[in-house]
């Protein structure tokens, strides 16, 4: 490592209009180039050497802070534009998550609310319709088949009344199919709006929920316990010590 910071050449002229993010890039590019000079493979051995560094990491970090402050000043004026936009449209779309949502959403959601229980009613109706079709066409095609088990071949008027019950049968296991397709709807200018679907997981057991998602997806748990034992590490919570956790300190 070398033990003194690199020599550097005579200052440039100025730069012409500089801006503050100028002057702090040009500053910080000395900085770096001597942060080069001093990282070239090799530690540090002796107290003026990290004294040295220690300066420069100073000098850094003063230099970047600088141009955070100048990056935040020099979009200040955008982000409230920005933020005056956002608040505007906000007022109408910001989604119902948010700590204030927006009107249109507010009222689609009571919209959608006044027709659920119409929609669900109407779709218990519905679901007995098709369960009550189904029933009935079973039981046409099963009355069917007896009736063609006992028609004797020689009984032209037992054959014939088979066939009426086979065309039975088929219309009813027709209707039923029918009745599956028939949907709980609500119809407005658009596309018709019904009931939307969704799967919902509760936890009977959290034990054995556990131990099947351990066995599952074994990264993601691992990945969980180790976060919440960062979390512990960094507040000096050591409750864990001993459980599967060990805690150490070490420099930095």
């Amino acid at each position: 490592m070398t033990t003194q910071p690199i020599t550097m050449p005579a200052d440039p002229p100025p730069i012409p209009n500089a801006t503050p993010f100028d002057l702090i890039v040009e500053d910080l590019g000395d900085l770096l180039l001597e942060a080069k000079n001093w990282c070239d493979g090799e530690a540090a051995e002796t107290q003026e050497q990290v004294d040295e560094i220690a300066r420069l990491i100073d000098a850094l970090k003063a230099s970047a802070a600088a141009l955070e402050d100048e990056r935040v000043r020099e979009k200040r004026p955008l982000d409230d534009q920005i933020a005056a936009i956002q608040d505007r449209y906000n007022v109408y779309l910001a989604p119902l998550k948010n700590k204030k949502p927006g009107k249109v959403p507010t009222a689609l959601d009571a919209l959608n609310a006044a027709k659920r229980p119409f929609l669900l009613a109407r779709e218990a109706e519905l679901e007995a319709a098709r369960q009550k079709a189904r029933e009935e066409a079973e039981a046409a095609a099963l009355a069917a088949a007896e009736a063609a088990q006992k028609a004797a071949a020689n009984d032209l008027g037992a054959r014939e009344e088979v066939e009426i019950m086979i065309e039975r049968a088929e219309a009813a296991a027709a209707a039923a199919r029918a009745a599956e397709k028939e949907k709980a709807h609500a119809h407005g200018g658009g596309r018709a709006q019904g009931l939307r679907t969704r799967v919902v997981a509760e936890i009977t057991d959290l034990n054995d929920a556990v131990r099947f998602y351990w066995a599952e997806n074994r990264e993601a748990f691992a990945e969980l316990v180790q976060s919440l034992a960062d979390t512990d590490a960094r507040q000096n919570r050591r409750a864990a010590e001993g459980k599967g956790v060990a805690f150490r300190e070490e420099r930095y």
